[in-house]
């Protein structure tokens, strides 16, 4: 049945405007039969008899309407149009943002004004005054009523009125996804301006308004006596979750601390006060009921119902009764009214659904978890009959319970699943309601099950075909890669055959099969399969769009997203970036003429390029490309969180990536971190969908944790990230073993951070295990991945002494990576010349110095060819080899040395004028290292003025970010003391060796196991400095304190630089005993 079948308007006689006629159920309608009906606010005063949840419903005005007076003006502005006559709007945000709110003072305004305005039942048919001035309808959730809105519109188109109609819909789903229906009826699409009405969090101000409001109504009512909150603590709870800056939850929150009043006030979460709300409410029901001589459970299922089905009116609830096969604990049909009645429960004869929706979904969960197995056969109940209105509604249920309150224990998404197994009666009828690509997560499940079955009755190829496509796209999003390639293949087979009998019909098809096939087999590794199935769909659809640019055109962008990616993974940086850069010509074009069918599509190109600016050094274009994605999909997000906030989420990370590339290391971080919220809460959800996604996110805020000096963090970080790749790995190896050899990579790099050298040599060893097993078994897919752990062991090794080991490490790294690079040297000689620099020092360490030498000459040669023809991507590169180049030299090359690290801070200098937040920091490492070679040819004056803006930049820098960069700045007074000891200045060398020390103490204290060795070398040159100014005894005890701070080092690794520095100390002991200096 569609929602509006047949709207007609009749010019009345009196006074009070035209009669408009709306809904029906298909037919002839007999208008004079029909009685009047009024659009409903139903606002209802507070009292403390209510229903405590009831409170939290928007008609009681429990809290100031705050923080939405510019939609409101718009909406009215936009209602009080003159030459109009029909005018149709969205408003659109996720639950508990306050649409129904807004929507409600709107119409009150109007209402004062002459207007008849109100919420509407548009199933049913009924006459409306329009009123005086006009006629405004409020219609909720018209996405569970599929189909309603085309029909309305064809009929509005139809409308003759002088009065003015508006219709306001209050939807999840953002207007992208309702212009396509919309566009089906072209006469309609003038209703509609573009400028929708899209609700945000609130901001801070307002929603702390709202909620001092909300206590100091609630405390009135129930006559308690509450102390204020002060703003401080409530801007705290803000910055917990994003739902808090949504008006229920902070309403939810006011409630609690006013029925709790001895609990600490906001001291729970959001998620939480529902949850305690919510039992407060399943008690309540069970005692009701009881007293009304109902079984305790009895009303707690009715409410069940009621939040899954809607309203139940007498024949509702007697049809529940009749259905013993349910075990409903409900009276027989005869009584069934008059007990619940007595309860208290019945308003004008209605069990009513419960409100708000949010609160709905946790009683619905909590009522069918008392017998989880009979949960889907009730659903059934509720849904069969009207299946697309009631998946759409459950599907809605699931979102809020699972995504949004973490109910993961019992889920409606599961029940749903079950609901279909095994029920091929039901799967053709839940078919039509279930194509989108894009379901809410909670039926997809279901969806898999459905189309698994048709697919085994089904007889053509062409039902084949579409069954197999949908499926695939299914089996993605619930994680089963391998089904989804499976599928996808499957269907391109097909396809294939379809259009080789029948181009003109089939070729669309066949190409939106290679897409999906390309994805399928990027995801399981086999990138040339990837490639070769992108390029072929690019080719089909640029034919088709030459033809008919309208129908192709959105296929071509999408193909050329796809066809990026897999050039990108095969190392043609160029090619990626032009397929990526038409991508975006195409969607900008497109999201021009439709924004918002195409805005989804354009910021997922943006990302595209993004990625692929950067690969080739433009971080400025990169970061700009980025940022506009962001503010696509939050915006997007903001109006349908189900849909797009995975699409956030993912851009996010990426613009995290593009700041720290910039040097907006505040900027990365405050990015990733919202990434992973997002993540989180989707993950906790629906983790086979979404955990594959949080595990890379993680491991990116793990770096940006890093960048601000936050090394508890970045582990902490990291840690997780690896025990979610280990999780999903245990279960799907060869999907997941490749994330985990990442992730254990980088934990490797954080725990060496934080000085557990043990713990980084276990898990990058770990890492080097799982990836030459992959390697051996895909060497094209896994090779670059076994080099780069071995880079990573290689310094691991070292650390702990193990320099013939270490040295192994990166000589098997070189040896892959000269094999990728001789291949494939576009993609591979940049991690080839990476792999030189770290084989160099592992030469160097072991005393080979000539090989040391020639390692870093090859290096700085990879890096200066690569960075002529790039310099914005390559330049950082050569300038760090040729850093390292001068160390190797110093021993032999004095001038040599002297001229690579000169080139090397000249490079970094340029850098550094132009963005000194990302390259000031190589800058002074740089200008540390300019120092040592200046020192080496004698030129004491240069070397002190080099080693001098060396501290100056760090000392800057560490005040900005002491965590980050105080490190270094102690590193950097080492050298300087080093420099003003070379001309005889040794109370100014005593002084910043001194404030070294401290530093190093200071840090410590905090980390021992990262920088206790740091402290030793500080202090053995400290009680240098100290003997050669005479104080004797006072270098005695600083050498003596750094032994015993280095000796347990030393003795957990005997090989290891901590043994030579002891050894050294122990020297300077035994110099002052002999009375030397």
């Amino acid at each position: 049945m569609a929602l509006f079948p047949n709207i007609r308007t009749l010019f009345s006689q009196d006074t009070t405007g035209s009669v408009i006629v709306l809904g029906g159920g298909g037919g002839s309608i007999s208008v004079d039969s029909l009685p009047f009906a009024e659009p409903t606010l139903d606002w209802h005063p507070l009292r403390e008899d209510q229903p405590e949840l009831s409170w939290l419903d928007w008609r009681t005005r429990i809290a100031e309407f705050r923080g939405r007076e510019r939609e409101k003006a718009d909406l009215l502005a936009w209602a009080e149009t003159e030459g109009s006559p029909v005018l149709a709007r969205f408003v659109t945000g996720p639950s508990g943002v306050g649409k129904a709110r807004l929507a409600a003072e709107v119409a009150q305004t109007l209402r004062d004004k002459g207007w008849a305005a109100g919420f509407a039942d548009l199933r049913k048919p009924a006459k409306f005054h329009t009123g005086r001035a006009g006629i405004l309808v409020l219609a909720d959730y018209p996405e569970e009523r599929p189909g309603g809105i085309r029909g309305l519109l064809e009929n509005l188109a139809r409308i003759e009125t002088r009065q003015r109609v508006r219709l306001l819909f209050l939807s999840r789903q953002g207007w992208g996804a309702w212009e396509r229906e919309i566009a089906g009826v072209p006469a309609a699409i003038d209703f509609f301006s573009r400028d929708q009405t899209e609700l945000s969090p609130l901001a801070a101000a307002d929603a702390y308004r709202i909620f001092r409001s909300a206590r100091v109504a609630l405390a009135k009512e129930i006559k308690a006596d509450l102390g204020e909150v002060a703003e401080t603590a409530f801007g705290e709870w803000l910055r917990l979750a994003d739902i808090h800056r949504h008006p229920l939850f902070i309403a939810a929150a006011a409630m609690h601390s006013v029925l709790h009043p001895d609990a600490p006030v906001v001291g729970l979460s959001g998620r939480e006060a529902l949850h305690a709300l919510a039992q407060r409410e399943l008690t309540r029901l069970a005692d009701e009921g009881t007293a009304a001589g109902l079984e305790p459970e009895a009303l707690q299922h009715l409410v069940a119902f009621a939040a899954l089905r809607g309203d139940l009116d007498g024949g509702d609830l007697r049809a529940l009764a009749g259905r013993t096969d349910l075990a409903l604990m409900l009276p027989p049909a005869e009584d069934i009214v008059a007990k619940v009645g007595s309860s208290g429960r019945l308003r004008d004869g209605v069990f009513p659904e419960p409100k708000p929706d949010i609160l709905a979904a946790n009683l619905a969960v909590a009522a069918l978890r008392h017998d989880p197995k009979l949960a889907p056969e009730r659903l059934w109940a509720v849904i069969e009959g009207r299946v697309g209105e009631g998946l759409a509604r459950a599907g809605r249920l699931s979102y809020d319970a699972e995504i949004v309150l973490g109910m993961l224990d019992h889920r409606i998404s599961e029940w749903l699943e079950r609901m279909v197994e095994g029920k091929p009666e039901r799967w053709s009828l839940i078919a039509p309601a279930i194509r989108d690509a894009s379901l809410t997560p909670g039926l997809v499940p279901l969806a898999t099950v459905v189309w698994r079955g048709l697919l085994d009755k089904a007889k053509l190829d062409e039902e084949k075909a579409d069954l197999l496509n949908v499926l695939s796209a299914h089996l993605g999003a619930t994680g089963d890669i391998a089904g989804a390639l499976a599928a996808s293949t499957e269907a391109v087979e097909v396809c294939r055959r379809l259009a080789a009998a029948n181009p003109a019909r089939f070729e669309p098809d066949l190409a939106t099969s290679l897409n999906s096939l390309s994805g399928d087999l990027s995801a399981t590794g086999d990138i040339a399969g990837a490639l070769a199935a992108s390029t072929e769909a690019v080719e089909v659809f640029r034919r088709l769009a030459t033809t008919e640019p309208a129908r192709f055109e959105p296929d071509l962008a999408m193909s050329l997203n796809n066809l990026s990616g897999d050039l990108s993974e095969t190392g043609d940086a160029a090619g990626a970036l032009a397929a990526s850069t038409e991508a975006v010509e195409v969607s900008r074009r497109l999201a021009a003429a439709s924004p918002a069918r195409f805005k989804p599509d354009l910021a997922m190109s943006l990302n595209s390029l993004s990625g692929d600016l950067s690969k080739t050094g433009d971080a400025a274009g990169a970061l700009a490309a980025i940022t506009e994605a962001v503010r696509v999909s939050r915006r997007l997000a903001a109006a349908s969180p189900a849909r797009f906030e995975p699409d956030l989420a993912s851009n996010l990370n990426s613009l995290s990536n593009r700041l720290s590339e910039t040097g907006d290391i505040a900027g990365a971080l405050a990015a990733s971190t919202e990434a992973v919220q997002v993540s989180h809460r989707l993950a906790a959800a629906n983790p086979a969908r979404f955990e594959p996604d949080l595990a890379p996110i993680l491991n990116s805020l793990s770096s940006r944790l890093s960048e601000t000096g936050d090394a508890a963090g970045a582990l902490a970080s990291i840690t997780e990230a690896a025990e979610v790749s280990r999780r999903l790995a245990a279960a799907n190896p060869a999907r997941f073993e490749p994330g985990l050899a990442s992730c254990l990579n980088n934990l490797s790099i954080r725990l060496g951070a934080t000085g557990d050298i043990a713990g980084a040599l276990a898990a990058i060893t770990e890492a080097v295990h799982v990836s030459r097993r992959l390697a051996a078994a895909n060497p094209a897919r896994f090779e670059p991945d076994l080099a780069s752990s071995l880079n990573n062991l290689s310094g691991d090794l070292s650390e702990t002494g193990d320099t013939a080991g270490a040295l192994a490490a990166s000589n098997e790294a070189v040896e892959v990576y000269s094999r990728l690079a001789a291949a494939n040297p576009a993609r591979f000689e940049p991690d080839l010349a990476t792999s030189l620099n770290n084989l160099s020092g592992d030469l160097s360490e072991t005393g080979e110095a000539e090989g040391a030498l020639a390692a870093s000459t090859d290096a700085v040669d990879v890096y200066r060819r690569l960075a002529a023809a790039n310099p914005a991507r390559f330049e950082p590169d050569l300038a760090s080899s040729l850093n390292n180049l001068s160390n190797r030299m110093s021993t032999a090359d004095d001038v040599g040395a002297l001229a690579a690290v000169t080139e090397a801070v000249e490079v970094y200098r340029r850098l550094a004028a132009a963005n000194p937040a990302r390259f000031e920091p190589d800058l002074a490492t740089s200008l540390n290292n300019l120092s040592n070679r200046l020192s080496e040819s004698s030129n004491v004056t240069g070397a002190l003025d080099a080693s001098t803006q060396a501290v100056e930049v760090r000392r800057r820098l560490a005040a900005a970010n002491p965590a980050r960069f105080e490190p270094d700045l102690a590193r950097s007074l080492n050298n300087l003391s080093n420099r003003l000891s070379e001309i005889g200045n040794v109370a100014e060398a005593l002084a910043a060796i001194t404030e070294a020390v401290e530093v190093y103490r200071r840090l410590a204290t905090a980390n021992p196991a990262r920088f206790e060795p740091d402290l030793a070398t500080s202090l053995g040159a400290m009680g240098s400095y100290l003997r050669a100014d005479g104080q004797a005894a006072k270098a005695r005890a600083a050498f003596e304190e750094g032994i015993r701070i280095v000796q347990p080092h030393a003795e957990r690794y005997p090989e290891g630089p901590e043994d030579r520095l002891l050894a050294n100390l122990r020297r300077e002991i035994e110099s002052l005993d002999a009375g030397d200096g």
